[in-house]
Parts: C-alpha cells; structure tokens; sequence
C-alpha cells in the first residue's frame, strides 16, 4: 500500500529518513512517498503559498492514487484539506498525527497555541535556522537517548537542503494562524474518508485535545500515545505499528 508522507511547518521530507528506514523493516507491505511543500527541501525553489486550497491541490498532482496520506502537524491539515477537494478519490484514507483541525486559540477554539509561540519560533528559525531546528527537534523527540539520537538524525538529513527562506516560514505562519478547518469538515463528505488520528499527550505544539476533537469530528478512529510532537522519532515502533493497523483495516 502506498502512504504518503507530509511533513509539518519550517521542516522538509527528510525528516520522515529514520522513519521510513524502521517501517520498511516492520511493515514491509508499505511503501512510503515523502512529498516537500512548496518552498521547502527538494522543492525550495518554487514559491510558498499561504492558501491551504492551493498546497493541497499541488499535493494531490503529485503523490500516487489511491494512497493512504500520513500528515503530520501542518502536514495533518493539508491531507484533510486535501481529502476534501480529492473528486476522483485518489486518497484511500488519512492517518493524521500530531494535528489539529485549528492550530491557534479563538475565541470559540480553546484547543489551540498562542499565536507568539509560532511568531516566536519562526524567528529563532530565521536567524539561526540549523539551532532551531535543533532545539526543536530535541524537544519534541523527547528525553530517551534513543530519541535523541534519531532527533539528530533527522536534524543532519533535513539540513541536507537549504533553509526555507523567510518568507516561506511567514507563509506557513499565515497558514498555522488563519486555517481553522472544523467548518469544512461539518460540510463536506471527509466522514466518508476513512481516518485516523494519532494524539500525544506530551504535545506542546498541538494541543492533544485538539486531535481528539478532530477525530470526533471527523467521526475518526484515534489513539493517544504518552509522547511530544515528534512521535515517529519517540516512539516509532509504536506509531509503525499503529499505522499499520489502520491500513490493514482498509
């Protein structure tokens, strides 16, 4: 089966290395397709966008039909954005982690971040992109030596390309702070989408509330794992293993 795979904001498809290189050994029947956004990794020439509606079709042009989508964080939302402009049903189903259908606080959304904490990040990543990326990944990884060691990794495979360039991260700023995707899900057919929504409960990006809420809405099945935003460099074997079951029910 394929899956593909979308990564989150400030990041690129090679943060998923580690990940593909543990699930080819467990779940060999997957084949994994990580795709760059627009701006980011392989793709860092072509210009970012802000709309979500336009990342989203751009994505579909490019990954395999009849797909499973893995999205994590930024990734989850444009996989659901993307499911729900999907007319001739190229997405199988949609695994999304570490997500949430509003990223930031509203006034009748307390599931999400203050919007500083991304303006503040997006900062620390415009002036020192490789240090950021760093403390980032660390934090999210968790405390395990095991963790560490994969968060390093995957912070040497990401700098493999060059930075986003600031206006790239402001775009997907704009995306983070402005997307609030409950009302699209409530009217249009993604309950026909099979879905799942993995939570962390350790999640200090996204509030793990916020993914539960996404799979009520969704009417999704979900799984909440003790772990930070990252968990497919905490806990791989876990979130392979997860994945895999969801797929299996397909």
């Amino acid at each position: 089966m394929n899956v593909v795979l979308l990564h989150g904001w400030g990041l690129n498809s090679a943060v998923w290395d580690e990940f593909v290189a543990s699930a080819i050994q467990i779940a060999p029947s997957l084949k994994f397709h990580p795709i760059c956004m627009p701006g980011y990794g392989e793709n860092s020439h072509l210009k970012s966008c802000s709309e979500i509606k336009h990342i989203a079709t751009w994505m579909l042009n490019k990954a395999p039909e009849k797909a499973v989508w893995l999205g994590w964080s930024l990734g989850g939302m444009i996989a659901v954005q993307a499911a729900a402009i999907d007319n001739d049903k190229c997405i199988r189903g949609l695994y999304l982690m570490a997500t949430s259908p509003c990223f930031v606080q509203k006034s009748d959304w307390e599931l999400g971040v203050p919007n500083d904490v991304f303006n503040r990040f997006a900062d620390e990543l415009g002036n020192d992109y490789k240090s950021a990326l760093t403390r980032f990944l660390l934090l999210q990884a968790g405390f395990g030596s095991e963790a560490k060691a994969l968060a390093k990794k995957a912070q040497r495979s990401v700098c493999k390309y060059p930075a986003p360039k600031l206006d790239t991260l402001k775009a997907g700023i704009d995306l983070l702070e402005k997307v609030d995707l409950r009302g699209l899900i409530s009217q249009s057919c993604l309950k026909d989408v099979p879905s799942h929504v993995l939570s962390c409960s350790l999640d200090r990006v996204a509030n793990p509330r916020g993914g539960v809420e996404l799979a009520k809405l969704l009417g999704a099945t979900s799984t909440v794992i003790k772990s930070g935003h990252a968990p497919f460099l905490s806990r791989p074997a876990d979130v392979i293993s997860d994945l895999l079951s969801f797929c299996d029910r397909l």
